[in-house]
């Protein structure tokens, strides 16, 4: 996420200057963006295969007190309802909102983010209009490798590939959703250690690079709060890199299946200007929420069903993009 939305903020740079007749691309052919997500999606779901068991308490016995209680009360075990130790989770909104600064009207964007585990993958699609240009981005952290891929107008690129800064922040946007995915907890990827009564310190570690956080749990619920990372590097308008303090906000906790799961994320740059940043804020993240273990989707009537599916990124591909799975 990290990542993406800073293609996204160069776009939102030079849209002032982009004037791009209508009528050239109205018949442009769709970027392979939705193409190479639902290849990269049914690989990355094949290398970590289906849940073959119930999370129990034997599991995670090893997990600091505070992930231990966390995945109690939210009845990940425990729940009158066996809850698969899903191996993937798909989270949409079409209700985000995207900030380039404080005194600006935020941009409203369809996000889209998956997740896999016990072997990491994870993968973002984002869609947006800059005015009168349309904007897509993808962002992807496989076995096969990591990169961030944006473009307007369906044909004018913007990339950010292969930087240490683009590895961390996908890094440490899978660690601070980890809670929500236990079988990520049980990887040699990932490492806890409980650090004061409520806060558990988080590592993650791949591909040669580590990425290190601080999860706040709530003292009277129990649920994860925030994941705050000290590693993560903000670029301004010019290209400028600063090392600022990065974190996740879980909010407004909802029951889906008999598990809890936030229903609002944000996104905060801290000592951003000497002040916090909430850059970023998802709205009804979980209304839909799919895991390998099945579809949650309680809080949508059927017509709400049928306007949000036209919206995933994995609707149904064309000839073209299926002769090229």
């Amino acid at each position: 996420m990290l990542a993406v939305l800073q293609t996204l903020l160069f776009v939102l740079a030079v849209a002032a200057l982009i004037v791009l007749p209508y009528a050239f691309f109205k018949n442009a052919s769709n970027t392979k963006f939705k193409t190479e997500l639902m290849r990269d999606r049914r690989l990355a779901q094949e290398r970590v295969g289906q849940p073959t068991k119930i999370l129990t308490k034997d599991d995670i016995k090893n997990l600091p007190p505070s992930v231990q209680r966390h995945l109690q009360v939210n009845g990940a075990i425990g729940s009158e309802v066996n809850v698969p130790l899903a191996t993937s989770i798909e989270l949409h909104s079409k209700d985000v909102q995207f900030f380039q600064s404080r005194d600006k009207k935020p941009l409203d964007l369809h996000y889209s983010l998956f997740l896999f585990a016990p072997e990491i993958a994870r993968l973002v699609y984002i869609k947006a209009s800059v005015g009168t240009i349309p904007y897509e981005g993808y962002e992807r952290l496989t076995s096969d490798g990591f990169s961030v891929t944006g473009s307007a107008r369906k044909i004018i690129p913007f990339f950010n590939q292969g930087a240490d800064e683009t590895l961390k922040s996908q890094l440490a946007s899978y660690l601070a959703y980890s809670i929500h995915l236990p079988n990520s907890l049980l990887s040699e990827h990932i490492s806890l250690e409980q650090s004061g009564e409520n806060q558990v310190k988080g590592k993650i570690s791949y591909g040669g690079t580590s990425v290190n956080g601080i999860f706040t749990f709530d003292k009277e619920s129990g649920l994860l709060t925030t994941f705050r990372s000290s590693d993560c590097t903000y670029f301004d308008f010019k290209g400028n890199a600063h090392q600022l303090d990065w974190s996740l906000q879980f909010e407004d906790y909802q029951v889906r299946r008999s598990v809890l799961f936030p229903d609002s994320v944000k996104a905060v740059w801290h000592d951003f200007d000497s002040e916090d940043f909430i850059y970023f804020i998802a709205k009804k993240f979980s209304s839909l929420l799919k895991t390998a273990g099945g579809i949650r989707s309680e809080s949508l009537s059927r017509a709400e069903k049928k306007e949000y599916t036209q919206l995933l990124p994995w609707e149904a591909p064309s000839r073209k993009q299926k002769a090229s799975l």
